[in-house]
């Protein structure tokens, strides 16, 4: 990440003002999942009011930025954006004969601790949406919630490649 650009509302600004340059639009992304609740871009009805209303503030302010700088489409540069979020924190896992998953690139050995990176960042991402969606929790499952959201913020950016 640039050091020069550091809070969100740079990084928003960054992605709009040069919405053709793909690296600008994917750090934008990778810091809406450190700052966004967790799947924030599959975002639902049933989840909570506090996260909705913090995706669609964030949306809006990207769309607004795009709109006066007469984007043809902001609804689709912001899809854009949700899918590079997506998958940084979902990386691709193909199925093997056997039905092991593994996440490498084209060309590249199956690399073992990779696949595993692979399952910890799938299930931290199951166990912290089943926190996210319970109607009652507790404040130190609240605190957890903050350390797995960091887990799979460090673990995304380190299993890619």
């Amino acid at each position: 990440m640039s050091k020069t650009i550091k809070t969100l509302e740079q990084l928003r600004v960054a992605a709009a003002q040069e919405e053709s340059q793909y690296g600008k639009r994917k750090e934008y992304a990778l810091r809406l999942n450190e700052t966004l609740p967790l799947a924030w871009y599959d975002i639902d009805k049933h989840a909570p009011v506090a996260d909705k209303v913090a995706v669609e503030t964030e949306r809006s302010a990207y769309v607004e930025l795009l709109t006066q700088k007469g984007h043809s489409n902001p609804r689709q540069a912001w899809l854009k954006i949700r899918g590079y979020a997506r998958e940084a924190l979902a990386p691709k896992v193909e199925a093997t004969a056997e039905g092991e998953g593994e996440a490498t690139a084209e060309g590249e050995a199956p690399n073992p601790a990779k696949d595993r990176a692979a399952k910890w960042l799938e299930t931290l991402a199951k166990v912290a949406k089943q926190v996210e969606e319970a109607e009652a929790v507790t404040f130190p499952a609240l605190k957890a919630l903050e350390h797995i959201r960091s887990a799979i913020a460090v673990m995304s950016g380190g299993i890619k490649g």
